[in-house]
């Protein structure tokens, strides 16, 4: 039986807990159009490198991330946990890997409807599932298999809970709210901006003393189921560097934000013309922004929705924002996925508020560029195509010729390929630096797709006796050149150099001299 002590639908924001048939089909009908966007193109792009991990730890034991003795460098443990349970039904192909992310994000729809009905009204509810069905950004992530999905779906229904609490205070929606907040803390670590966001919202419930206290008891029940991974997040922190591996491209990130946030990467991105930028950015600011700052003006009219909404959207952005001035740059606009849900609903309860005449004026222009943003995702490739690059060395490779790759953390992307075209190379080197004036090649070696190394070497040993080199470059910060003089200096010629987007592959041979058999190193 709920308390005495629960709070009206009026106090809520909201004007009516009952839905129709015809809302809850709207509500079907919406998550079939998710799942269709979700899954049309979601082999269309290669695995990059950090889906590429993932794989690699769908390989390790649950055990081994529950207590801590794996982990991901960036990541709390549970999303790699389920991912190697999805894995071993699925398998682990494209569609197998990004089939559990795409899930999640078919799910966040039907949530994110309730979540808006609640808060707001069912029509609200609706307009937030349709503009989260249809959004680029929420594609592009259900297609990545990676956290961010299901971090996304976990906020809403940890915040789906909270407003169920908020209006009946009952036990056993408290109960819920508190798992749920343990799931999205254990997902990513910007999830923590969840419960933040619900405290800030208690500040305009009635007798809100009583129910912080209730608040609290739940976080300490969240914090105390949370201690496993309290392990992980002290390694983590003890990790040289790994708070600031964004270096300065958050500040790019962080500009890129609203444009990501309304209309995705696909329009415009990292290679575009200033002015295209300029121009999504002003698209999405006025298409999507405008709207949701509206909403946020009327805040007199839904305190509860608007503060709840407002935080759980700005704090994933501003807060780390603040961070990466003032100590580390931490930040980067797919980290803050986890608000998205929210803005989406902070702009479709503007929209409602328009005038009918305005409200089309927004809508018609929301799905056109969204529709082109779509178009642009299934037919042109976002991220760099280590499947068609990985199959052109392996059908030129050559007995006696070496593979370096260079970040060598990009190797585990194209081991992730090889066994499709072909057997692993007997040597590989993930490529640790530059090459040194002192002629030397700090890298890791990987024999038979094994990695042979536990930390940098000299490989210039492993080069030099080989008869040729296949060098992978993928957006190296030294560029081609350094390592193209490099290799020359050391009697090799440069016979091939072939450009895709950021993936640039070079191929040197040695000539072959009397005393040199060109076989490579002696087994």
């Amino acid at each position: 039986m709920a308390s005495t002590d629960s709070v009206s639908s009026r106090a809520l924001g909201t004007g009516a807990e009952e839905r129709s048939t015809s809302w809850w089909v709207a509500v079907l009908f919406l998550s079939i159009l998710a799942l269709a966007l979700r899954f049309y193109a979601i082999e269309h792009d290669s695995l990059w490198m950090d889906e590429a991990i993932t794989y690699t730890y769908t390989q390790i034991a649950y055990y081994d991330f529950i207590t801590g003795r794996a982990y991901d460098p960036g990541n709390p443990p549970l999303y790699w946990v389920l991912a190697g349970a999805w894995s071993r039904v699925f398998g682990g192909s494209e569609v197998g890997l990004r089939s559990f992310p795409a899930l999640c994000g078919v799910m966040t729809v039907p949530f994110l409807a309730l979540v808006g009905s609640r808060l707001v009204s069912p029509s609200v509810g609706l307009w937030g599932a349709f503009l989260l069905a249809i959004s680029p950004t929420a594609i592009e992530l259900s297609n990545e298999a990676r956290p961010y999905s299901l971090v996304g779906l976990l906020a809403v229904v940890a915040t789906w809970s909270f407003g169920r609490w908020v209006q009946k205070n009952r036990g056993l929606d408290l109960a819920f709210y508190s798992v749920a907040v343990f799931l999205v803390c254990s997902t990513h670590y910007y999830g923590g901006a969840v419960p933040l966001a619900h405290a800030a919202s208690l500040a305009t419930v009635p007798r809100e003393r009583r129910r912080l206290r209730s608040w609290l008891a739940a976080m300490a029940v969240a914090g105390l189921l949370g201690l496993p991974v309290l392990k992980v997040l002290v390694d983590q922190l003890g990790i040289k560097g790994n708070l600031s591996r964004m270096g300065g491209q958050w500040i790019t990130q962080f500009l890129a934000t609203p444009a990501v946030f309304g209309l995705g990467r696909n329009l415009a991105w990292r290679d575009s013309p200033a002015w295209m930028l300029g121009a999504v950015t002003l698209a999405a600011m006025v298409c999507f922004w405008l709207p949701a700052l509206f909403a946020l003006s009327r805040y007199r009219r839904n305190p509860f929705g608007a503060v709840l909404l407002g935080s759980l959207c700005l704090i994933p952005i501003i807060v780390p924002l603040i961070v990466a001035v003032t100590l580390s740059p931490v930040y980067a606009t797919r980290y803050a996925f986890v608000g998205l849900p929210a803005f989406l609903l902070l702009t479709a309860w503007g929209l409602e508020q328009f005038r009918p005449t305005v409200r089309r004026a927004f809508i018609v222009p929301i799905v056109v560029l969204t529709s082109m943003s779509l178009y642009c995702y299934a037919t042109q490739p976002l991220k760099d195509d280590w499947r068609s690059e990985t199959r052109f060395v392996l059908d030129r490779l050559r007995p006696g010729e070496l593979i370096a790759v260079e970040p060598g953390h990009e190797i585990a992307t194209f081991l992730y390929y090889v066994p499709r075209y072909g057997a692993a190379p007997p040597e590989m080197v993930a490529l640790a630096s530059a090459p040194s004036g002192e002629n030397r090649l700090p890298g890791i070696r990987f024999l038979n797709g094994i990695r042979s190394d536990r930390s940098p070497r000299d490989c210039m040993e492993s080069v030099s006796s080989w008869a040729g080199v296949w060098l992978v470059i993928c957006a190296s910060f030294d560029g081609p050149e350094l390592y193209r003089d490099f290799f020359i200096r050391n009697g090799l010629e440069l016979v091939e150099h072939r450009r895709s987007r950021r993936i640039e592959i070079l191929h040197f041979v040695r000539e072959i001299g009397p005393n040199h058999s060109g076989g490579g190193p002696e087994s």
